[in-house]
């Protein structure tokens, strides 16, 4: 009986092996693998420098200097008899309030050369002939206003108006009689009248 139940030394040793084996495997599962958490040492790197940000304007701190308030202007110091300013008046030509008007010689001279150059001969002559020659037989305003269209009296008549243009005539002793000087003298004349018919200037001659 005892030599059945015994186990020969050679079959320890087998048994005892195996047992070995098994226990390595279940500890390599359950355990993390050393050699596989062996890592290569890594070199340590140097410390990284950090710049100092820039200062905002939020963040600007003003140096002492920059904390003196600027010096405040002194108020200006009135002159106790300074003498106050004045506005200068320009002076202004008057415009006169009725341009067609032949009242005053300053709006009967552009009247006249507006006529002319616009070509109403007939206004022309409605409007300065004297009476006494519009009131002759057999003449009329259309007959007279041919002697301005477009002949040499018509253009000396133009030319004399706008050199009397701005002057300032001679009158009579009645006033209803003007006389502009025309130097150079234009065509025969040498001057250019008006006169005053029922408070309005007409050609004179």
């Amino acid at each position: 009986m005892r030599e059945q139940s015994s186990i020969s030394g050679p079959m320890l040793g087998v048994i005892a092996a195996v047992a070995v084996a098994i226990g390595g495997a279940v500890w390599w599962f359950s355990q993390p693998d050393v050699k596989a958490e062996t890592k290569p040492a890594v070199a340590e790197l140097p410390a990284k420098t950090i710049a100092p940000r820039p200062a905002t304007a939020a963040t600007a701190v003003p140096s002492p200097a920059a904390r003196v308030a600027a010096p405040v202007a002194a108020p200006a110091v009135v002159q106790p008899n300074a003498a106050p300013a004045t506005a200068v008046a320009l002076a202004v030509p008057a415009v006169p309030e009725n341009p067609e008007s032949r009242a005053e010689l300053q709006t009967t001279v552009p009247l006249a050369v507006r006529l002319l150059e616009s070509g109403d001969f007939v206004g022309f002559v409605q409007k300065f002939a004297p009476p006494q020659v519009l009131a002759r037989p057999g003449v009329t305003a259309e007959q007279l206003a041919q002697r301005f269209d477009g002949t040499a009296d018509g253009a000396q008549l133009l030319q004399a108006l706008h050199m009397i243009e701005g002057q300032t005539p001679a009158y009579d002793a009645t006033g209803d009689k003007a006389s502009y000087e025309l130097n150079p003298p234009v065509g025969n004349h040498k001057t250019l009248d008006f006169i005053k018919i029922d408070g309005e200037w007409k050609l004179g001659g």
